[in-house]
């Protein structure tokens, strides 16, 4: 699939990808529907926080 999109890298690294940026828009139920995870703890494997998210919540605060 990846090749046909000519795409380099790992379709496991998207997915990654999507799941961390999509938890920074939507809930994290939300999230998980759309990838197929019920455990909360599962989907927090995916996500990570980027200094760039962390520094604009702190400066908001």
């Amino acid at each position: 699939m990846l090749r046909r999109l000519q795409l380099t890298g790992h379709l496991h690294t998207f997915r990654h990808t999507f799941i961390s940026h999509s938890l920074l828009k939507a809930p994290e139920h939300v999230v998980r529907g759309w990838v197929g995870h019920v455990d909360p703890n599962v989907i927090r494997n995916y996500s990570h926080v980027t200094d760039h998210v962390s520094r604009s919540y702190v400066d908001a605060l």
